[in-house]
């Protein structure tokens, strides 16, 4: 995934997830879904169910895993249809490249479901009819993405520049931030990636010279 997208990061205790979904011997990166249920290790057959809308959930998902596709409705009216459906635990995978995360809106009586990329999804897809295993579980570590995540590691990089040297002014430790950041996407300054990766062994080097 791109710079920014699925950073793994600390939070505090117990206020994070740690996810996968295992199947066929292989696991794969997962992602539990805001509010849902925990599990140390939830295991059935793994059920295709579409898009999760109702109609699509097969008897034989009753006890299982359902396994949908983002897309066409929400990830609480999925889980709901798959609850109503005596689904255990569901994996959400995602109908573009990359991985995702979500919310399902208000805590409640979830039960566990994560989310994954339309590559791992596709790979679940062609085990359907298998075993699988849904962990979801709290943690120290989440994975965020965009502002949730780079604000405070660019923070952690100022308070290490001003550590090796406090006398700095505000303008050039932005100024040794931009200035040594790696840059991505467009040469300079661009709306989708800004002044690129933030080096931190650079901008703090550059500070105490």
């Amino acid at each position: 995934s791109a710079p920014g997208v699925g950073v793994l990061s600390s939070v505090p205790a117990g206020h994070g997830s740690e996810a996968s979904v295992t199947a066929a011997g292989s696991t794969v990166t997962a992602y539990g879904l805001e509010f849902a249920g925990t599990t140390a290790g939830t295991t059935g057959t793994l059920v295709d169910c579409g898009l999760g809308r109702g109609g699509e959930f097969p008897a034989g998902v009753a006890g299982n895993i359902a396994l949908v596709q983002r897309g066409d409705i929400s990830f609480a009216d999925k889980v709901t249809n798959a609850m109503n459906a005596g689904a255990k635990a569901v994996i959400i995978y995602n109908n573009a490249a990359g991985a995702f995360t979500g919310t399902l809106g208000a805590a409640g009586n979830w039960i566990p479901a994560v989310t994954t990329s339309d590559t791992d999804g596709a790979f679940l897809k062609g085990k359907a009819g298998t075993s699988a295993t849904v962990v979801n579980q709290l943690s120290s570590w989440d994975h965020y993405d965009g502002t949730s995540m780079a604000t405070p590691h660019v923070t952690g990089v100022v308070a290490l520049i001003w550590s090796v040297n406090p006398l700095l002014s505000n303008t050039t430790v932005e100024s040794h931030l931009f200035n040594t950041a790696t840059d991505l996407g467009s040469a300079g300054y661009d709306t989708t990636y800004g002044r690129g990766l933030v080096n931190a062994d650079a901008a703090v080097a550059r500070a105490g010279g």
